[in-house]
């Protein structure tokens, strides 16, 4: 039986009633900061160097499993889940992704990572941490239990994964070596890939790639890809750990040329799910579709030609604060399911950002974002080339809905997990207002040419 949940989770229902209504007393709630700064930073000098780890976090005992229902306990493990750890260092200067196969990260579990990193010297604003959105791995948010009254977060399991993500951070930057590194990108078929349940067609197809590789056309030390789609070929019948069609792509990627693979989710929200046949075997349709992502990610590697040694890194990031206007969400902080900060009127922290690896660029956003926003997302911050939109960074905010659809009938179930009105349009507001920085930047560097 799954144990190990917080007592201070278990509330009295009259308790709830009386302090989750209002949210809690106004005068003991932070303000929002007047002024919200853009921390701009960038290599100016030195060679590649890069680094990897990757470290298995599957759960020992039984869990609940993150997505779908209630209560859903695990019963058997299909294939290992794991945090995996990119640094790219150039001239002292980092940037670092850590993917783990959860189905999101908490802020209060976000704020003990960034505060271990920075007591290990990484300076967090130049670290994402990424979740691959798996909805057949741990309850990492905890709505999955018995919400408002039981968290379905272990505390066990949360401080191995707090853990393996620092850790995964030290191995990957003490591995690192001379490297160089391209950005290409392909796109999936109309068919068999990813749909969109909620207005077919309207998907984002780019699948961006990153390949890094020792300097001078040695092996590849990284592959990553950025598809936006959710990871559940798997569906609630499913009561086995996986993490689902990313599996079988990273397999199949590392055992073809070598490396750690890494699998990012992108604008995956209202609702892009994998293209499968509903009805047939499930695991082959895993399978199917993760390898076929493979397949043509290892086409469009092997196609590339121009590799850079010394490549433009850059890293934007802003703090956001969006209005908090759903109740469950304030009703299950104040039970002590989500743990997170809230502002004076109704405000919550996130952040977002803007990275330059080469000639592409990546925005995170801090949710699951619908393809629309995503592509507009992409048409902001588009630089010379690849342009990648990376979600459930730093943060899972729920669905990110644009605010013209917001009332919309076909959002009905999204905006039960949605922070508010004006969360998506915000977060496109902002990673705009990052594109025009860079664009600046790319000005000024053609200007001192």
């Amino acid at each position: 039986m799954v144990k190990r949940f917080r007592a201070s989770r278990m509330r009295f229902a009259v308790w709830v009633f009386l302090v989750g209504l209002t949210g809690g007393c106004t005068i003991f709630q932070p303000a929002v900061p007047e002024t919200i700064a853009v921390y701009r930073a960038e290599a100016t000098q030195g060679a590649l160097r890069a680094g990897v780890s990757v470290i298995d976090i599957t759960p020992d005992e039984p869990i609940y499993l993150g997505g779908y229902g209630l209560m859903r306990e695990s019963a058997a493990i299909h294939d290992p889940i794991t945090c995996r750890a990119l640094v790219l260092d150039r001239g002292g200067f980092e940037f670092a992704m850590v993917v783990v196969d959860l189905v999101g990260i908490q802020r209060g579990d976000l704020r003990t990572v960034r505060s271990r990193m920075t007591e290990a010297g990484i300076d967090p604003r130049h670290v994402w941490i990424v979740s691959t959105h798996n909805h057949s791995g741990p309850d990492t948010l905890g709505i999955w239990g018995l919400p408002p009254i039981m968290s379905g977060q272990d505390d066990e399991y949360m401080e191995r994964v707090r853990d393996a993500i620092v850790e995964s951070l030290r191995q990957a930057r003490a591995n690192t070596r001379p490297a160089e590194l391209a950005t290409a990108s392909f796109f999936a078929p109309q068919a068999g890939w990813v749909k969109n349940l909620r207005r077919p067609g309207l998907v984002d197809r780019e699948v961006a790639v990153l390949a890094v590789r020792a300097v001078g056309g040695g092996e590849p030390i990284a592959t990553l890809v950025e598809f936006g789609c959710h990871p559940e070929v798997q569906d609630r019948q499913n009561n086995d750990i996986t993490s689902d069609f990313p599996h079988y792509y990273r397999t199949a990627v590392e055992a073809e040329i070598g490396g750690v693979a890494f699998y990012v989710s992108g604008a995956l929200g209202g609702l892009t799910s994998p293209d499968i046949d509903d009805d047939g075997d499930l695991w082959a349709e895993c399978a199917r579709v993760g390898n076929a992502l493979a397949e043509q990610t290892l086409v469009t590697v092997r196609a590339i030609t121009d590799y850079s040694s010394e490549p433009a890194l850059r890293v934007w990031h802003s703090p956001l604060f969006l209005a908090c206007e759903n109740f469950g969400y304030r009703l299950m902080r104040v039970t002590g399911l989500l743990d997170r900060t809230l502002f004076k009127g109704g405000y919550v922290e996130t952040d977002v950002s803007l990275v330059e690896v080469g000639a592409a660029r990546w925005a995170s956003v801090p949710g699951e974002i619908t393809p629309d926003l995503g592509l507009r997302i992409k048409r902001a911050v588009a630089g010379s080339g690849v342009t990648a939109i990376v979600g459930l960074v730093n943060d899972e905010l729920g669905y990110l809905l644009p605010e013209w659809d917001f009332d919309s009938s076909l959002f009905s179930y999204e905006r039960t997990l949605c922070v508010g009105r004006r969360g998506g349009s915000r977060i496109l507001e902002r990673l705009t207002d990052l594109g025009l920085l860079a664009a600046d930047a790319t000005r000024e560097d053609e200007q001192n040419e």
